[in-house]
């Protein structure tokens, strides 16, 4: 059977709740001020790096609760592209939004952003930034990347053990950004957990790059199967390139797909939302 993942990220982001503690580590008096500018312009600025499915639905949870919460959000999307975003975020400061939460195109640009925001308060988003800049002024919402990457190889290995495949696997790898953490940790946990496990699994093809993207990966994959390559699963750094190789999958007349959802599906709104009420 051949065998694709689909990551689902349900509750990753506590992002108002973070923008309410930014001063924490100065005390009560600069936690105060942060919540108070906050509150004063009422306006939170949302810079992400693209829009895809997960990217979509974060940006829609977080506008439903921060309206519920009194909140205004000015969006900016900078097309994957690094000095559009850094522009983006002169733009946001210009118009005078205070807190800023970024999904970073480029996680070397972390420190480029503090240099940029000054008091501003900023919440990174999901990609981990590059440079350990991390303060009280700025902090990090997201997921264990190595953790996440570990949970796809194990869950890999438990299946193969139950359907008693042989030790051997043949995987296909799907990358988004090597050299950045969230691919590099992703990848290298899911592979590893498999040796961990007591399988010896052998790269199907060389590791597909595509950027996080769905048409991406459906490309690749398609062009994979036109090749014949053979193999027993494929690993995706995301869901967007998983959705993109079941579509191929699908198209070349694969069922019997099996995926799973490696995080609990509740939605983000709810996440954000339970936050703020036990705050």
């Amino acid at each position: 059977m051949k065998r694709t993942w689909r990551k689902k990220i349900g509750a990753v982001v506590a992002l108002l709740a973070a923008v309410a503690v930014l001063g924490t580590g100065c005390g009560a008096d600069a936690a105060g001020a942060v919540e108070s500018r906050t509150r004063e312009t009422r306006a939170l600025g949302l810079l992400l790096s693209r829009e895809d499915t997960f990217l979509s639905e974060l940006k829609a949870d977080i506008e439903a609760e921060a309206a519920a919460q009194g909140y205004a959000v000015q969006y900016y999307n900078a097309g994957n592209d690094p000095e559009t975003q850094l522009r983006q975020v002169h733009e946001a400061l210009a118009e005078g939004v205070e807190t800023l939460l970024v999904n970073l195109a480029d996680g070397e640009d972390s420190e480029k952003v503090a240099d940029i925001v000054g008091d501003a308060g900023v919440v990174l988003l999901n990609r981990a930034p590059g440079t350990a800049i991390l303060n009280e002024r700025m902090v990090f919402v997201g997921m264990d990347e190595a953790g996440s990457g570990a949970l796809q190889g194990h869950a890999l290995a438990e299946y193969f053990w139950e359907t008693d495949h042989g030790t051997d696997i043949r995987y296909l790898l799907f990358q988004g950004m090597p050299g950045q953490e969230n691919t590099d940790a992703r990848s290298g946990t899911a592979v590893q957990s498999l040796l961990d496990d007591g399988f010896c699994p052998i790269a199907a093809a060389d590791y597909q790059v595509c950027g996080f993207s769905r048409e991406r990966a459906r490309q690749a994959m398609a062009a994979l199967l036109e090749q014949g390559v053979d193999f027993d699963c494929v690993i995706c750094d995301n869901d967007e390139m998983a959705l993109g190789v079941i579509e191929a999958l699908e198209a070349a007349g694969y069922t019997g797909l099996v995926g799973y959802e490696l995080f609990p599906a509740r939605s983000t709104r709810e996440a954000v939302k339970a936050i703020l009420d036990a705050g």
